[in-house]
């Protein structure tokens, strides 16, 4: 204890302190990866997997990119984290499970064809919707016909592009 506390603690010191640990860091073997059963993989921690693009923590995943704590039987997710349980075709998905063919979506279970929505459960077809339960072709919450919104979603989607919006989950100008 007393040689701790004759350690100065200035900017300077921890700097020394920081490039002696980088040193002595370089000077131990460190495993490249952590992992088993892989196939084609790029990233650490990864087991059961096959064609993985810089992926981490991940379990039974096939043919994803950029991708973390996600697994569970599930294929094809580009930048998704803690999603898993059957998931396949996401696109940037936080904290999700049983989605099909879904993008920008945060926190969900068993979701299917659905895009820009926040806490939804068991259901389809919805496009910017939050907290919906057991629902089918609704945007922005609201309900519409099945040819309705076959019409509407492809014309939302046209002027978001357009205004350079659509590609990521939620937009700066809206995003604080």
């Amino acid at each position: 204890m007393g040689k701790i506390n004759n350690i100065l603690l200035t900017n300077s010191e921890i700097i020394k302190w920081k490039d002696n640990l980088k040193g002595l860091a370089l000077q131990i073997p460190h495993r490249y990866y952590h992992g088993i059963n892989n196939e084609n993989i790029s990233g650490d921690y990864i087991d059961n997997s096959k064609n993985l693009d810089i992926c981490f923590d991940c379990l039974n995943l096939e043919d994803c990119k950029y991708c973390s704590f996600a697994g569970y039987q599930t294929k094809d997710l580009l930048d998704c984290d803690y999603t898993g349980a059957g998931s396949e075709l996401c696109y940037e998905v936080l904290s999700a499970i049983s989605l099909n063919k879904c993008a920008f979506i945060y926190y969900g279970t068993a979701l299917s064809d659905c895009y820009y929505c926040k806490c939804c459960f068991s259901s389809s077809n919805l496009f910017a919707c939050v907290g919906l339960n057991h629902k089918q072709y609704c945007i922005l919450n609201k309900q519409y016909t099945k040819e309705e919104y076959e019409v509407l979603v492809p014309q939302i989607i046209e002027y978001i592009i357009k205004t350079g919006e659509f590609g990521e989950f939620l937009p700066s100008s809206i995003s604080p």
